[in-house]
């Protein structure tokens, strides 16, 4: 059995509202200009438009510059540096929110200061630079508990508790998930509720504590229940519990119903084909679970390509290791060739 990493890690962004703020009848032109611009990215930025978003942020930028107005250049910056992460540009990235970071504290305006700390956190997080990250997630923490901020509080514990978990420090990972989880109950908020109970359960994956992944992750499918008033059953998790445990019928069942055709996320594409070839091939099909590993592995060199390589999901979230590369490649061959040899005792 290949052991695995439950799911991609619940990092989440955590996105302060940063507002230009309107100037009046004694506003420039050119600061006219520039709020027109940023609020125009705002709205693409919304739509998910980033290329259209990223072009009149760096106009707007380049006027806030000049004019001499630190708050709303920092607040482009880190839009800026947003669109930059979500391209895989993480070294541009960290670039444009340590600018950001670098105003906000001259102006001390701590929620944001706050803010860019976790954003910079979380770039080091993706690039597997695990101390750099805790670094930057403790000194966000400390800000938003002097804030008394309980949801950035618990957002900021959950990111924490994802390095210690790629780290293989599972006690300190459940520890962190748990303080986190205790925070989102006392709020009431049942989808962050289910977030952190999956990754809970993703941490007694890790551990081959299949028993306590499974609770764990039906817990949080009765969270989201309560949230939609729909009955969910299935996730990424628990086909992972199935396949781990050799119920391979249970798993492919889930995964019918969890097909990522509708999804543009390419980590999750890649997590879908390999844990349905891992199903497949549980159950003898060998030919189709080669099919899906080659369309996992397509995905995957694509993603290298658009220069992804090193992103959060390579660098130990969704699916671990059986992605990275030459490991992923040659069980996708093995299984090319038993499915060959299946063939030709067929004639």
């Amino acid at each position: 059995m290949i052991k695995r990493r439950a799911m991609k890690k619940s990092v989440i962004v955590l996105f302060s509202a940063l507002f230009v703020i309107g100037f009046g009848g004694c506003a420039s032109m050119q600061l006219r200009e520039a709020v027109n611009l940023y609020n125009k990215g705002d709205n693409e930025y919304k739509k998910e438009k980033y290329n259209e978003a990223l072009g009149y942020f760096e106009k707007a930028l380049n006027i806030f510059r000049i004019e001499g107005h630190d708050e709303n250049t920092a607040a482009t910056l880190h839009y800026i540096g947003s669109i930059n992460k979500k391209f895989g540009k993480y070294d541009k990235s960290l670039t444009f929110f340590k600018d950001a970071l670098k105003i906000n504290k001259k102006l001390n305006i701590p929620k944001n200061i706050a803010t860019d700390l976790n954003e910079i956190g979380l770039i080091y997080d993706s690039l597997g630079k695990y101390e750099e990250a805790l670094k930057y997630y403790e000194e966000s923490l400390k800000i938003f508990k002097k804030l008394n901020n309980p949801k950035s509080i618990a957002i900021t514990l959950g990111n924490i508790g994802a390095v210690y978990r790629s780290l293989g420090q599972y006690d300190k990972a459940l520890s962190y998930y748990n303080e986190s989880l205790k925070i989102y109950r006392e709020l009431k908020i049942p989808q962050d509720i289910a977030m952190s109970l999956n990754n809970i359960g993703g941490v007694y994956l890790s551990q081959n504590k299949y028993k306590e992944a499974e609770d764990k992750f039906l817990d949080a499918e009765k969270e989201m229940a309560k949230m939609t008033g729909v009955k969910l059953s299935g996730n990424s998790g628990m086909v992972d519990v199935y396949l781990s445990t050799g119920r391979y019928e249970k798993a492919l069942t889930l995964l019918k119903d969890m097909s990522p055709r509708w999804n543009t996320d390419d980590p999750l594409r890649i997590q879908y084909h390999t844990q349905h070839g891992l199903a497949l091939k549980g159950n003898g099909m060998f030919k189709e679970a080669s099919s899906e590993f080659l369309k996992a592995v397509s995905i995957s060199e694509e993603m290298r390509r658009k220069g992804k390589e090193k992103t959060g999901f390579f660098s130990g979230g969704t699916a671990g290791n059986l992605q990275k590369g030459g490991h992923f490649l040659r069980l996708w061959l093995s299984l090319q060739k038993r499915a060959r040899g299946l063939s030709s005792q067929r004639k």
